[in-house]
């Protein structure tokens, strides 16, 4: 074990030093970030060890990929340098000496130089590789014509987060039915493959009269018990294959096609799409980003094919002179209350406020849905597995009941 002596900042902004031990510098780093803490200054006690061990974890964590949260940390800490009246250069340069043992250390190395080679910051941010949506370069490219350019960085890091909050609501609405329903399966197949094969022998019964339902069951239960091996495998083919589609963008986008297409969950897709593109329309709006460009960047959130075709004729009818209530009052992507909201902003000038109000509506309007459907979702699931297993151990019974016949 090595001890090392750390300088790192914590969710505050607050500077901690302090000394540990770990087996190597990757090893703490991990363990201050599980606290909570993003190092800026490693070294070792070892003589002689802290140039290896510092230039070992910087090359470690450079190869890292930059995850959503640490690129709305990045944002809201320029923001917070900008506010406090830190020059734009000095801020990237103080955020790269912080961030230099993080994955966004590359990035903001190619932003400083950029900037020093008289690049603008939207420039240099977009070419960072940071991998932000186009969005975050069109608030910063417009902060930077207004001089709001802290203001911008702050809308782009609250948006990178509400974006982040509703991609991890959708993932967990649908991973709930998908593992209520797959520990249904999981518990049938445990039926069928361990339990009905020990009534099999009543099949070798000629005297046994057997229900149809028990026949069936019980050959299930047998052919299933036999080809165990081959079942495990496929039911392990089954999951990677699942995995693998699910990390495919053309498979989520039919699925989120499918989703859109069902009863219930139909209505919650176009309310949580609505509010993804009212909210982002309402953000570009406030930082002074042309309608075209803003109606541009809200569509480009729109995932159903659907209504991503409706938002494009909306653009294109007001890229033809047509107001915006009218164009969308011509495609019906907004009910008439949302129609309303649009009407009033668009008369009184404060457009950028009214679509706050309306993303507020429809975010109510998809938790309230997903809540509602999430609530009915588990009786009916609990019920069918219920029926099902229930339906299993009848037919058990009934074969061995027959068994009396023979008595």
């Amino acid at each position: 074990m090595l001890n090392f002596f750390y300088q790192a900042a914590d969710a505050t902004g607050q500077r901690r030093r302090g000394e540990l031990q770990a087996e190597h510098a990757q090893a703490a780093v991990d363990a201050l970030a599980a606290q909570g803490l993003r190092v800026f200054d490693l070294r070792t006690a070892s003589p002689g060890g802290t140039a290896m061990e510092v230039g070992t974890v910087a090359k470690a964590v450079s190869d890292r990929k930059v995850t959503a949260q640490q690129r709305v940390w990045l944002l809201d800490e320029l923001a917070t340098l900008l506010e406090a009246g830190v020059a734009l250069a000095d801020a990237i340069d103080s955020l790269q000496q912080g961030h230099a043992l993080t994955a966004l250390g590359a990035a903001l190395g190619k932003m400083n130089t950029s900037l020093r080679g008289g690049v603008a910051f939207s420039v240099a941010l977009a070419g960072s590789g940071l991998g932000l949506p186009r969005y975050v370069t069109e608030l910063v490219r417009a902060g930077e014509s207004t001089g709001r350019l802290a203001g911008a960085a702050r809308a782009a890091a609250q948006q990178l987060l509400a974006d982040d909050k509703f991609a991890r609501e959708v993932r967990n609405a649908l991973l709930y039915p998908a593992v209520l329903m797959s520990s249904g399966a999981l518990a049938m197949l445990v039926v069928f493959v361990f339990v009905v094969p020990k009534f099999a022998t009543i099949l070798a019964n000629p005297k046994a009269d057997l229900p149809l339902i028990s026949l069936w069951v019980l050959h299930a239960g047998l052919w299933l018990a036999s080809h165990a091996v081959t079942l495990m495998v496929a039911v392990t083919a089954a999951v990677l294959l699942m995995v693998w589609a699910a990390r495919q963008s053309s498979v989520r986008q039919r699925a989120w096609e499918l989703l859109g297409r069902m009863p219930v969950l139909g209505l919650w897709v176009v309310d949580a799409e609505l509010y993804r593109w009212s909210a982002m329309l309402a953000v570009l709006t406030q930082h002074r980003v042309g309608l075209l460009e803003a109606l541009a960047q809200a569509n480009s959130t729109l995932r159903a094919r659907v209504l991503a075709a409706q938002g494009q004729r909306v653009a294109d009818s007001v890229r033809q002179g047509k107001s915006l209530v009218a164009a969308l009052s011509e495609q019906r992507l907004l009910d008439a209350p949302a129609l309303a909201l649009v009407r009033v902003g668009e008369r009184s000038g404060a457009l950028d406020k009214t679509l706050v109000t309306l993303a507020a509506r429809y975010q109510s309007a998809s938790q309230q849905r997903i809540q509602r459907f999430l609530v009915l979702l588990e009786p009916v699931t609990i019920l069918l597995i219920s029926v099902v297993l229930g339906g299993v151990m009848i037919s058990v019974i009934l074969a061995v009941t027959s068994l009396t016949n023979v008595i």
